[in-house]
């Protein structure tokens, strides 16, 4: 179990904004968070 304490309000605001959080943590203390965000490209269909 990792105490994530005042990321919370951080990662919802990410989530809310389609991004994917990961926790990083250390001796079961959150130190940070990575955002991840798959930004769609308009490219033409290849056959």
């Amino acid at each position: 179990m990792v105490y994530i304490g005042n990321f919370e309000k951080k990662m919802e605001e990410l989530e809310e904004d389609g991004k994917t959080c990961v926790i990083v943590a250390w001796k079961k203390k959150a130190i940070g968070i990575i955002a991840v965000a798959d930004t769609l490209k308009n490219f033409p269909r290849r056959q």
